[in-house]
């Protein structure tokens, strides 16, 4: 439930069996805050507003878990665990 904030999350299987789990926060003012243990970030989409057309892709810098998600954002999460 990402109370307040305007958000949408899907889950799925991969042909190799690792969940993954794409989130977008298409709130334009709040971060959503997530809880997702076992979950490394993957590829971030982040645009200037919930209108542009110019947006930035960018890959994780490490492994690490994700807890707060930027307004106009989409992140892929992947299942770290084995």
């Amino acid at each position: 439930n990402p109370g307040p904030v305007n958000a949408t999350a899907y889950a799925a299987i991969l042909p190799t069996g690792q969940r993954v789990v794409a989130i977008l926060n298409k709130d334009a003012h709040q971060p959503l805050n997530i809880d997702l243990p076992h979950y490394r970030q993957g590829p971030t989409l982040t645009a200037t507003s919930l209108d542009s057309t110019a947006v930035h892709l960018a890959e994780p810098s490490g492994n690490h878990e994700l807890s707060t998600i930027p307004p106009a954002t989409a992140v892929l999460l992947y299942d770290a665990r084995p």
